[in-house]
């Protein structure tokens, strides 16, 4: 018994002393220097940085309601319907998780940044601007598309197929089933979802440098500006960006509480028995147009941002005529067997192997 009392105590202190240094002396260093620039001021400081403490909210509301507003509507055609190719629309939808928003930032400034964008020139205007707060909430919203879609395709996975069946046998069609019964119990896990999206718009750096410090005039959030604050270096940066930081780390615990609250008020009810399934509403003459729609959203939402990043890649200069004498495969040997490219790319696979093995 004290053998195994021992060896409990030593897996505890192993798990606690990892925990202690890399998550909780972090965090509790910052807000000890946020409160400890409180002290001059805290609401002075943010007072001052009101702009970006605005920005930030308005782009991450604004990329929340992008990926609500086409998450929710993908994830019942997806899961609840006999849309044809449901599985490859699945693989391309929850693509945006598996590569960064900056990438996806970046094919998106190919198409729509002013004069030189693809789209912009097809049209012969510049009737897209990327820069500015518009274009990041749009950007962020895309990288958080699968946050809901995933959230809401678990949820219409779990919900008990008699609640539909009930609704039938009292005489509702098969779309007032669905919009009475799954659409209820679905709907927390896709704002809990939506709360994630938020969250990670919230502390997003890449895409708000990238679409906002070169808008005209530069459109600064948090992050940004805690990078500004600490590369100035100076005796007042640092402080201001202490207080800056501790502002945002506390959308964290509020993100996750309303996470946790959603999550108690939509607790799905289980699937009861082998082999039970929620019913497929047949969308009848509807199929064509919801394959089209659905197939036109993916082309243009991701394939063409992906399709944009390629074509730039082998142009000689961006913004350069759109004819074959312009392509060129240069730029991808010059970058590939660059010495800088292959020790960059050595350490991002070690730290990447680094944190697999850590978590």
């Amino acid at each position: 018994m004290t053998g195994r009392g021992g060896g409990r105590w030593l897996a505890l202190v192993a798990w606690l002393v990892p925990l202690l240094l890399f998550a909780v002396l972090p965090v509790a260093a910052l807000l000890v220097r946020g409160v400890g620039a409180a002290t001059g001021g805290m609401g002075a400081v943010l007072a001052a940085e009101s702009g970006a403490l605005v920005n930030t909210l308005g782009i991450s509301l604004g990329a929340t309601a992008w990926a609500l507003g086409l998450g929710a509507p993908l994830a019942f055609l997806l899961f609840r319907t006999d849309l044809p190719l449901r599985g490859a629309f699945t693989v391309v939808f929850t693509l945006p998780s598996a590569i960064p928003a900056f990438i996806w930032g970046m094919g998106w400034l190919s198409l729509a940044s002013p004069r030189a964008g693809y789209l912009n020139r097809m049209l012969g205007a510049d009737v897209f601007n990327l820069y500015g707060a518009g274009g990041i909430a749009f950007v962020e919203g895309l990288s958080g598309l699968p946050l809901v879609l995933l959230a809401g395709a678990a949820a219409l996975r779990r919900v008990d197929p008699a609640l539909e069946e009930a609704a039938r046998v009292c005489g509702a069609s098969p779309l007032r089933a669905l919009l009475s019964t799954t659409v209820p119990l679905a709907l927390p896990s896709l704002l809990s979802g939506a709360v994630m999206v938020f969250l990670m718009a919230a502390s997003s750096f890449g895409v708000p440098y990238l679409l906002g410090v070169s808008a005209s005039p530069p459109t600064r959030v948090l992050t940004t500006r805690i990078y500004e604050l600490v590369l100035l270096g100076s005796e007042d940066g640092l402080p201001r960006a202490s207080v800056l930081a501790s502002f945002l780390l506390l959308l964290t615990p509020l993100a996750l509480g309303l996470t946790w609250a959603l999550g108690r008020t939509g607790r799905v009810r289980l699937s009861a028995g082998k082999g039970v399934s929620p019913r497929v509403l047949a969308l009848g003459a509807w199929r064509r147009w919801a394959l089209a729609g659905v197939g036109l959203v993916a082309g243009v939402l991701v394939v063409l941002p992906l399709a944009a990043i390629l074509l730039t890649s082998l142009q000689r200069s961006f913004g350069a005529a759109l004819t074959w004498d312009a392509l060129t495969l240069s730029h991808w040997s010059g970058v590939l067997w660059d010495a800088r490219t292959l020790r960059a790319t050595g350490r991002s696979v070690l730290l990447a192997v680094g944190a697999g093995v850590l978590v």
